[in-house]
């Protein structure tokens, strides 16, 4: 058997399943990048993530001090916040063209410029680090009351051992702790279910439950605030709920296929949640007494058929959703470093390991956790954090209107460009194709297609391109008229490509340069997937692989028209609205104000002060798919179409030809073909020998 081998080899077959490594020599740590799908990652990571400690601890309390018609009213609210965000996050991932690592600070920075994207990263991190130790304390707080240990101190104990256990966990990264969400998420469908069994099978009168009853339900249907409670400090309290729902987005670095998994994935955790979050308040308030509810925070134990359970569950969620913020918020952190957004924090981009594993910015989100856990009381942390999430989802939802907006403008622009003719446009790309003929590698044959025939064939085609192209409409119908076409007069090549340079850029459409590239793409996949058997001639007609379209400066919006797509058909598209978007926006920033103004204004304040120090420092970030578009225009545009009902008059203008200067083209070859390695295969191979060094050294 031959020894010479591909250079790769070893890589190759383990890609193809091949790897034939004993069992005993596997690597329990994180060797190799993992990627997971939509069940196995959004979704579970989602549902974890909702099902946090504050569903277990405080919606007894949340129904007891405002009564279930308010506290269904909370849920609405909060979910609706929190799936308007999610939408729209889901909106941006499918108009833009590419998903990259970052989740939320990815998605804005896309839209809306690197600064505000790095503004928003810095406090949705912020956000995670304070959710951290929220679930911390409310581990603690349900272990101590377990055992009796009523003191402040013993709560700040438990959370903050609680919380250098997650800490090591994510620094090692072992691969059973990334595959235990499944577990996780089995231990808390048998909590929930064991909460509503319980409901069922026994009564605690003692405790405060006492079973269903229609009086403890009429008694419980309107509020009944305690001292310094009001409905919208109530709503700051249970609104971390709907933190876990932006879990699937942060993790779109590690999915498979992240426009799929996302949308599918985190509306279905959203979904089931909402379903889940009235089932508890109608049951709590079914059937347990009003003081039990605002008292005791560990009532859902008395009320579940095995408290073991229950207990088990809350740990188990509290730990998981914790240990989930410990990994999204560096994984910001660093995606913001990496990318030089913020130059103060460039040292928490170094990652380590085959996942990058982002070790200082681990250490650092654990240190902000830590200080938050010393103030040990989980109804005052919970406004921080409904505050700071409700900025970051108006942030989310302003940036998919300011998208679709951005893109109808676009839209409206190219439209000024008027009809000549159509003709003009089959005939010139009739007129532009070459025909090259393609020889096998390593032969010495006289190839028929030369450069210097590729240059004469560029020099007729600059002739034919003065012509200026002009396309009728810019939606779909006539782009796939036109793709049609053209998939009748382009033919497959393998190795050729050509430039195709129009040289009056102004009167190219968006549609056009779209149309063009969508061909191109869709050829070349085919081309690669079918192959070409080696040593063959074929005379055939080149696919344009590569399209150049030169255009002017001036033009900037052709050059980015193609980073913000149509929307695409899917069943959730309807709810992909621009509208519900900015409704959602200024929902977030009101409820925000009413749920605690200083904390608001505090991060309104803490915003500005990072956006202003990233625009200083780092005044060159890219602007954005949305730049073109301005709020505060748009704005004086509605309201002057109102006022002013006056039929306005076409613009006109004048588009002048462009002027190129002479340009020649010399045909060079580095290499010269011959017989000597006609042999061999295109690829680097490498061989196993043996040799004497001594010999080689004298």
């Amino acid at each position: 058997e031959s020894q010479v081998q591909d250079l790769f080899h070893e890589e190759a077959a383990h890609q193809h399943g091949k790897s034939h490594k004993p069992w005993w020599k596997s690597q329990f740590f994180v060797i190799e990048p993992v990627l997971f799908g939509t069940w196995d990652g959004v979704f579970t990571s989602c549902l974890i993530n909702i099902f946090g400690v504050v569903l277990f601890l405080r919606t007894g309390w949340m129904v007891g001090n405002v009564g279930i018609g308010l506290a269904v009213l909370i849920v609405i609210i909060t979910v609706t916040v929190a799936s308007l965000a999610s939408l729209s996050a889901i909106g941006i991932c499918e108009r833009c063209k590419d998903m990259g690592t970052g989740g939320v600070y990815y998605l804005v920075s896309k839209v809306l410029g690197g600064k505000i994207g790095g503004t928003v990263g810095i406090m949705y991190a912020f956000g995670l680090c304070v959710v951290s130790a929220l679930y911390c304390t409310g581990f603690a707080e349900s272990v101590t009351k377990t055992f009796q240990w009523n003191n402040e101190w013993a709560v700040r104990g438990v959370a903050i051992g609680t919380l250098l256990c997650l800490l090591a966990i994510n620094l090692a990264g072992v691969k059973w702790v990334i595959r235990l969400q499944l577990v996780l998420l089995l231990v808390l469908i048998i909590s929930m279910s064991d909460f509503i069994i319980g409901t069922f099978v026994h009564t605690d009168p003692v405790n405060g439950f006492v079973g269903y009853s229609s009086e403890v339900l009429h008694n419980n249907t309107g509020p009944s605030f305690q001292v310094g409670e009001t409905f919208f400090t109530v709503f700051g309290v249970f609104f971390p709920t709907a933190t876990g729902v932006m879990a699937g987005v942060n993790m779109s670095g590690d999915l498979k296929n992240p426009a799929k998994s996302i949308p599918i994935g985190t509306l279905s955790a959203i979904t089931i949640s909402f379903i889940l979050y009235l089932v508890f308040v109608l049951l709590l308030g079914s059937t347990c007494t009003r003081i039990a509810l605002q008292t005791d925070f560990m009532i859902a134990e008395k009320v579940s058929g095995v408290g073991v359970l229950w207990l088990i569950g809350i740990y188990m969620s509290s730990t998981s959703s914790c240990s989930t913020g410990l990994y999204g918020a560096p994984r910001v952190l660093q995606s913001i470093a990496n990318e030089n957004v913020i130059p103060a924090i460039r040292f928490m981009g170094r990652g380590f390991g085959a996942n990058k594993t982002p070790v200082i910015a681990i250490c650092v989100v654990g240190f902000i956790s830590l200080l938050f856990i010393f103030i040990g009381n989980l109804n005052l942390i919970s406004p921080v954090i409904t505050c700071n999430f409700m900025l970051v989802y108006a942030s989310v939802d302003y940036s998919y209107f300011a998208l679709a907006m951005s893109y109808d403008q676009r839209i409206k622009n190219f439209t000024k460009f008027k009809v000549q003719s159509l003709e003009r446009a089959k005939t010139f790309c009739r007129k532009t194709s070459i025909r090259v003929r393609h020889v096998s590698y390593g032969s010495n044959e006289i190839r028929t297609g030369t450069m210097l025939e590729f240059t004469k064939d560029l020099d007729t085609m600059e002739k034919i391109s003065k012509v200026k192209i002009r396309v009728l409409q810019l939606m779909y119908p006539f782009s796939n008229y036109m793709y049609n076409y053209f998939k009748t007069i382009i033919f497959k090549s393998k190795f050729m490509f050509c430039y195709v340079a129009f040289l009056n850029p102004g009167a190219m459409t968006f549609i056009f340069k779209s149309l063009v590239l969508r061909v191109f793409k869709i050829q070349a996949k085919e081309e690669f997937d079918e192959g070409t058997s080696e040593g063959v001639e074929a005379t055939e007609d080149i696919t344009v692989d590569k399209v150049n379209i030169s255009l002017v400066s001036d033009h900037s919006d052709f050059n980015d028209m193609d980073e913000i797509l149509q929307q695409p058909h899917s069943w959730y598209a309807v709810l992909c609205n621009r509208w519900s978007s900015l409704f959602g926006a200024f929902l977030s920033i009101v409820v925000m104000f009413l749920i605690h103004w200083v904390y608001a204004l505090a991060n309104i304040l803490a915003f500005l002060l990072i956006y202003m120090y990233t625009a200083l420092f780092n005044p060159g970030l890219n602007p954005g798919a949305a730049a073109h578009f301005s709020f505060i225009e748009w704005i004086k545009q509605v309201f002057s179409g109102i006022c002013n009902k006056k039929t306005k008059l076409p613009e006109q203008y004048v588009v002048t030809p462009m002027t190129t200067a002479p340009y020649t083209m010399v045909p060079t070859q580095l290499t010269v073909d011959n017989e000597d390695f006609a042999n061999r295969g295109r690829f680097h191979q490498s061989a196993v020998g043996d040799y004497d060094y001594v010999s080689l050294a004298a």
